[in-house]
Parts: structure tokens; C-alpha cells; sequence
């Protein structure tokens, strides 16, 4: 497993397609994946940990931990987010959960957890890289090297 291998892996750049974890579990190597929900960056309207928007769109709150707020940008939901991690089959997966109705949504999808098909996994993609358009840099990710 690769570095970034979430739904937003591709976020770190197109180098991470694949995300097979097969070479390293016939080598005995751990995988761990983790940005599982992109710093929330594909749960909603944030910058990331919570952060607003700099260049909030307009009418937009803080959901504070709640449900009740309504992202005015593309989105992922947290189910989604897990499954398509649980589906590379990591030996351990950081969720970073800041809120209790965050836990109680990814609890309930690890408990009803169903793998993704591969065409699943392919939206998946396809929408986080929708999903983090307009909310500030990934800064857990390296700039792409020079091809």
C-alpha cells in the first residue's frame, strides 16, 4: 500500500493508481492506510481539521460536529470514504474522526462493511478528486516530481 491510498489518493497525483497491497503482504509488510476522509476535505466544506473555507462560498457555516449543516461543495459521505479503504484490505486504517456523529457513522459502516467492485472504486476516485476541488492544499502530500 502506497502512500495515500484512500479515496483522495488521488490527490497526491495519478502515480498512486493501483493501491494493490498484495506485493507488500508477500514481503510480510504491514499496510496502513490513512487520509481515509481527506482531513474532511471529502465530507465537506472545510479546509481541513475543521478549518473554514478562506474563500468560503457564500452563505456557508461551520457544521461544528453536526449533521446540520449542508455543503455547498461535491462531497463524499463517510461510509463511502471507509469502505473504499477497507476494501484495499489495510492491516490498519487511521481514521482521524474529529466528532462523535463522525464515529458513529464510520462505526456503523465498518459494521455493515460490503467491499466496493472496481467500478465502485473507480466513482469513488472520480468523486473525491471532485470532491477537493476549491478546499486549499493537501499539504500532507508532497508537490508531484517533475515527470
Amino acid at each position: 500500500m502506497r502512500r495515500g491510498d484512500v479515496p483522495g489518493r488521488s490527490l497526491r497525483g495519478p502515480a498512486l493508481r493501483g493501491g494493490d497491497p498484495a506485493p507488500a503482504k508477500a514481503k510480510g509488510t504491514g499496510t496502513v492506510c490513512f487520509k481515509t476522509f481527506g482531513a474532511g476535505k471529502l465530507l465537506g466544506d472545510t479546509e481541513g481539521y475543521s478549518r473554514p473555507l478562506q474563500a468560503r462560498p457564500r452563505g456557508k457555516i461551520s457544521s461544528g460536529g453536526t449533521d446540520e449543516a449542508t455543503p455547498l461543495l461535491p462531497r463524499l459521505g463517510v461510509e463511502e470514504c471507509l469502505r473504499y479503504t477497507l476494501t484495499l484490505d489495510p492491516d490498519v486504517a487511521l481514521l482521524g474522526l474529529s466528532f462523535p456523529n463522525e464515529q458513529d457513522a464510520a462505526f456503523a459502516a465498518a459494521e455493515a462493511f460490503q467491499p466496493l467492485s472496481t467500478d465502485e472504486q473507480a466513482d469513488v476516485r472520480r468523486r473525491a478528486e471532485e470532491a477537493i476541488v476549491g478546499k486549499g492544499r493537501c499539504w500532507w502530500n508532497p508537490p508531484p516530481s517533475p515527470a
